[in-house]
C-alpha cells in the first residue's frame, strides 16, 4: 500500500471511529473494531509486527485519568510505521505539485486527481499561489486562455484567494468545450466551402460579380520583344544548362548542339592539340617490366633466406658436422 493510500485509509478509519463513538461505543471497543477490518499490510502489521505488550499500550492508551485514547495512537502508531513524519511528506507533495504539468488536455483528467490529492495534504493548500500553479500546469495556450476567461468573469487582477478550485475546474472545462466547438465549427466550414463551391457554379459570373483569385493562380502572358508568346517554348529560365546542352556533338571548334533549330558552338578556349599515347604506353610497360624483375629478385632473396635460416637449425647443423667427421 502506498503513503497516500495509507493517509486514505486512516481518514476512513477516523470518519468509522466518530460514526462509532456517536453509537455510544467506547474508545477501546472502537479501536478493537477497526483493527478487525484490517487486511493486506495493515494485518500482517497488527498480527506480526505489533507484540502482545505493544497492542496493550495502543488499546490501553489514556489521555487523562477519565478519557480513553486509543483511536489516536493507534492512528499515530500506524503513521509512524508506513509514512513516518508527515511532515517530509508534505514537504515532498510541495515538490511534487511544483513538477507537476499537464502533457496535453487529454490527460487533464489524470492532472486535476493528482493535483487535488497531493494539494490536500498541505496546510496552506488554499493559498493563490497554489491556484495560479494549477492553471499555469495546464498547457501554454490553454492556460492563456483559461487566464482570459477568469479575467472576463472575476476581473483583472485575477482574485485567486477567493476562487475555488471548482470554479477554476468549471472555467477550464467550460474552455475546452469551446476550443472543441471552434475545431467543429472549422472543419464544418472547411467540408461546406467545397459544397457551396459546386452548387453556386458560375451565377456570380453571370451577374456581374467577378470571382476573386489569388496572384499566384494567375497565368502570366510572356512574350518577346516580337510581341511573340513564349509561354509554350520548353527552353525557359531555369532549365539545368546540361539538359538545355543534350545531345551535342564535339568537333575540332568546341561544343555543338541545337536549341529551338538554332545551332549553338561553344567554341574551346585553347586550340585542341593532339597527345603522343605510344611514348605513354612505351613508358608505362617499362616501368611495369622494371617493377616486375625487382619482383622476382626480391622472391630470390627470401628463399635464399629461408633456405640459410633451416641451415641453422641445431640438427641440420649436427648433419653437417657429422658429414665432415667422414
Amino acid at each position: 500500500m502506498s503513503e497516500q493510500g495509507i493517509l486514505n485509509f486512516i481518514c476512513q478509519m477516523t470518519m468509522a471511529a466518530s460514526a462509532y463513538k456517536r453509537r455510544g461505543n467506547l474508545d477501546k471497543a472502537t479501536t478493537i473494531t477497526l483493527v478487525q477490518g484490517f487486511t493486506g499490510q495493515l494485518k500482517g502489521w497488527w498480527d506480526n509486527f505489533c507484540t502482545p505488550s505493544d497492542r496493550e499500550t495502543i488499546l490501553g492508551a489514556m489521555k487523562n485519568e477519565n478519557e480513553e485514547d486509543a483511536v489516536a495512537t493507534l492512528i499515530y502508531t500506524i503513521i509512524q510505521h508506513f509514512v513516518g513524519d508527515p511532515n517530509i511528506f508534505k514537504d515532498r507533495a510541495a515538490s511534487q505539485l511544483a513538477n507537476l504539468y499537464c502533457p496535453t488536455m487529454s490527460d487533464y483528467r489524470w492532472y486535476k486527481d493528482v493535483f487535488m490529492s497531493k494539494i490536500t495534504l498541505r496546510e496552506d493548500g488554499f493559498q493563490g499561489f497554489w491556484k495560479e500553479r494549477f492553471i499555469g500546469g495546464l498547457p501554454k495556450l490553454f492556460s492563456e486562455k483559461v487566464k482570459s476567461k477568469l479575467e472576463t468573469h472575476f476581473g483583472n487582477p485575477i482574485p485567486y484567494p477567493s476562487l475555488t478550485y471548482g470554479q477554476i475546474h468549471s472555467i477550464v472545462i467550460e474552455t475546452g468545450i469551446q476550443v472543441c466547438n471552434d475545431f467543429k465549427l472549422q472543419n464544418k466550414l472547411r467540408k461546406e466551402s467545397t459544397t457551396n463551391r459546386k452548387e453556386m457554379g458560375n451565377f456570380c459570373q453571370q451577374y456581374g460579380v467577378e470571382s476573386i483569385k489569388a496572384p499566384n493562380t494567375t497565368k502570366r502572358k510572356m512574350s518577346n520583344k516580337e510581341n511573340q508568346n513564349i509561354n509554350n517554348i520548353q527552353c525557359i529560365l531555369g532549365t539545368p544548362f546540361l539538359s538545355l546542352l543534350y545531345p551535342f556533338s564535339i568537333t575540332t571548334k568546341g561544343l555543338e548542339t541545337k536549341v529551338l533549330g538554332n545551332i549553338i558552338c561553344f567554341e574551346f578556349i585553347n586550340p585542341p592539340r593532339s597527345r603522343e599515347l605510344n611514348l605513354l604506353k612505351e613508358h608505362s610497360t617499362s616501368i611495369i617490366n622494371n617493377k616486375k624483375k625487382h619482383i622476382n629478385s626480391l622472391n630470390k632473396e627470401i628463399q635464399y633466406k629461408k633456405i640459410e635460416e633451416q641451415l641453422q637449425h641445431t640438427n641440420i647443423q649436427k648433419l653437417l658436422k657429422n658429414f665432415k667427421k667422414k
